[in-house]
């Protein structure tokens, strides 16, 4: 009976755009929160009803839904439907027999190129391409590469880097990343949205501990270039949370923001800040490094640096008390304390005082002991 009330969706129906994408964003665009957009009226319903009663099944009718799925392919329909159904609904496909799912995706594409112009659709393609044909998958990429936009183009960077993945013997893939990677000195704001968006994506394999080594050092190199978007993606990899295990991976990545400061400059270096309280005693002398590379950049007298100075002097002061725990880092310690104390940032003192006034704390030496001046012989 459902079946029956499937129809043509209107004029206006078929004329209303898909869900607009974000495109002033700094991040990734795949895995952004918020996939979930009001569902059109209409056939939308009636086709979901139709697949959780043929999916939910014991065992799920997967051909009498595809021919369902393959007959409104057909209809005059609105993008925006079939928009609603690319993150739910169709993830299934997979399960089904192969060449026909791969035949109805290329018919939805046909018929709405729009897709590619949403996250929706873009997780679609990321959902199947690591099984449908070799040829679709590609011209897929590729038309969504020349659609024009520094959104579209980064959002094919964080595609090629999970295609990579998924199907790590596709060469072209990889010859496409390296061929973005190199392009260090590039002018043309595609190329520079998709080397962001191959940043991005390799950050969420370093964080996700994703077994693509490759994608550490396509970041690396990306990093040699001073870019607001590469600098939030290096940091993407040190969320706030439970920190990963320190590891050569770990180690390389915190190389960069040495070798490259600059990536310090960002707001977002808060949950870097956070990691590194987890590494004071498996690498204290990279940790100390690089809190001393902050201090640097906080030490600017620009006042919105010096705000960011402010806003993470609780993190700075805990790496400093930590390290006076360890026997041998007391001076390194103590050297912290005294370059925050030279910022002159009242929050830093009011920090230690907070920690102080919890009882059974002992107040923290805030400077290396002096020397007193010895005498000279007469």
């Amino acid at each position: 009976m459902l079946r029956s009330w499937l129809m043509d969706a209107s004029a206006d129906e078929r004329n209303a755009p898909c869900h607009a994408k974000d495109e002033n964003r700094v991040g990734q665009i795949l895995f952004q929160s918020g996939m979930g957009d009001p569902l059109p009226a209409g056939n939308c319903y009636i086709l979901r009803a139709l697949s959780m009663g043929l999916l939910n099944r014991q065992a799920p009718d997967y051909e009498s839904w595809l021919t369902i799925l393959e007959e409104h392919v057909q209809r005059q329909e609105e993008p925006r439907m079939w928009q609603a159904l690319a993150y739910s609904e169709l993830t299934y496909l997979g399960n089904a027999e192969r060449s026909r799912a791969a035949a109805l995706l290329a018919a939805i594409f046909e018929r709405f190129p729009e897709l590619l112009d949403v996250r929706q659709g873009l997780h679609l393609l990321n959902q199947h391409m690591g099984w449908l044909p070799d040829a679709l998958t590609r011209s897929w990429l590729e038309t969504l590469r020349d659609r024009g936009t520094v959104w579209h183009a980064q959002a094919f960077g964080e595609l090629m880097v999970l295609r990579a993945y998924r199907r790590p013997d596709d060469s072209w893939a990889r010859a496409e990343i390296e061929r973005l990677v190199e392009a260090s000195n590039t002018t043309d704001d595609s190329i520079i949205a998709s080397r962001h968006g191959i940043a991005f994506m390799c950050a969420l394999a370093v964080r996700e501990e994703v077994l693509l080594a490759v994608a550490d050092l396509w970041l690396v190199r990306l990093a040699e270039t001073e870019q607001t978007a590469i600098s939030a993606a290096l940091l993407e990899a040190f969320p706030y949370g439970d920190p990963l295990p320190y590891s050569a991976r770990i180690d390389a990545l915190l190389t960069v923001f040495e070798t490259h400061p600059f990536h310090l400059r960002h707001d977002g270096i808060g949950g870097l800040l956070h990691t590194m309280q987890a590494y004071v005693r498996p690498a204290p002398n990279r940790v100390i490094r690089l809190a001393n590379a902050i201090i640097d950049m906080l030490g600017n007298d620009l006042a919105d640096i010096r705000l960011r100075a402010a806003a993470h002097a609780s993190d700075l002061v805990d790496l400093a008390l930590t390290l006076q725990d360890i026997p041998d880092q007391l001076l390194a310690g103590l050297d912290l304390f005294e370059r925050l104390q030279d910022l002159n940032l009242g929050e830093v003192e009011a920090v230690l005082n907070e920690r102080e006034a919890q009882p059974g704390v002992q107040p923290a030496p805030r400077r290396r002991p002096r020397r007193a001046p010895q005498r000279r012989a007469r």
